[in-house]
């Protein structure tokens, strides 16, 4: 049992963590209509990276050493997160916020109860109770539901018509996989005994080079979206809600019990729907609303139906917000 007062911090930062993502989403969503995604992630994930091996060469340059040894997880930790944050942002850009984060922190565990029956050796087959498969088709439906809001135009916002507005809920649903099995590679370099600043120092090189050539591609002009106020608004936001909400969830994580975490984290996206009804691009949706309710409900439900196995993600807390956890 964690003493009383180390839990409240723990539960304090894992509310940090889920506040700032839920503004992160709906900030972002508005950013990236007028500026590049390519740029947000070049500076938001270059300063990360920076943080992180500065860190690490600092106090543990053995870490990137074990890092370095294990080039095939290294390779697929950097694929899955580039590819997570790529599909992500851009979903942010065409679709209402709620029905992104929601898509994507859904369909996580079902991904590795699938990684864990196929021959991958990177997920562990867990036991599910007869509760928590009811809700786990409880939990699919949910999802199915949003992707019919969003195709039948019932959603608060999306650009495009419905075949863009359908390819950008796939892309919501590609990230929570990819972001899923980047941390099933991040975990096997984690037991090799590299520590959490070498991880995050590690994993984004794919994504920054991703970032890279999409500004080559747009063109500088497009890229630059924004004068220099504008970027420094941007680069400031990147450290608020997108770095600094990486480092409250690992101090939060280790302090508090899975359960109390999950339980937390499950409310992130009847969250996001309540901040963007602040941003006047985003209109009412009662559709969403209920749909994101359920989702949450049905979480809740099966993380305090939990008591054992805390130690593989097949357990349905599927509301982690980050591609970074």
């Amino acid at each position: 049992m964690k003493p009383r007062s180390q839990a409240d911090i723990g539960a304090l930062c894992v509310l940090v963590f889920v506040l700032c993502s839920a503004f992160r989403d709906v900030y972002f969503g508005g950013v990236f209509q007028s500026t590049s995604v390519f740029l947000v992630m070049l500076i938001a994930f270059g300063m990360m990276t920076l943080a992180g091996l500065t860190i690490s060469i600092w106090k543990n340059l053995a870490s990137l050493r074990i890092i370095a040894a294990a080039p095939k997880d290294a390779a697929m930790m950097n694929l899955a997160t580039a590819g997570a944050w790529t599909c992500y942002f851009f979903a942010l850009k065409f679709l209402d916020p709620s029905i992104v984060n929601t898509l994507f922190a859904g369909i996580g565990p079902f991904v590795v109860i699938a990684l864990a029956g196929s021959r991958f050796s990177i997920a562990r087959p867990s036991h599910s109770s007869s509760l928590q498969r009811v809700l786990q088709v409880g939990i699919v439906l949910t999802l199915l539901t949003l992707v019919w809001i969003v195709v039948s135009g019932r959603s608060g916002f999306q650009s495009g018509d419905a075949w863009t507005a359908f390819g950008s809920a796939m892309l919501a649903l590609i990230a929570g996989a990819s972001v899923t099995v980047g941390h099933l590679f991040a975990k096997r370099l984690d037991e090799r005994g590299a520590a959490p600043s070498a991880l995050l120092g590690t994993r984004f090189f794919g994504l920054l080079a991703v970032a890279t050539c999409g500004i080559a591609y747009e063109g500088m002009p497009e890229a630059r979206g924004i004068d220099a106020q504008g970027l420094f608004g941007v680069a400031a936001a990147a450290v608020l809600l997108i770095v600094m909400p990486v480092w409250f969830n690992q101090i939060g994580m280790a302090k508090i019990s899975p359960l109390s975490a999950r339980v937390i984290t499950a409310f992130g996206p009847v969250l996001v729907f309540g901040l963007q009804q602040f941003d006047a691009r985003i209109t009412w949706s009662t559709e969403t609303f209920v749909a994101v309710t359920v989702y949450s409900a049905l979480v809740t439900i099966a993380n305090l139906s939990q008591r054992r196995n805390w130690n593989t993600l097949n357990e349905l807390p599927v509301s982690k917000h980050t591609p970074v956890d």
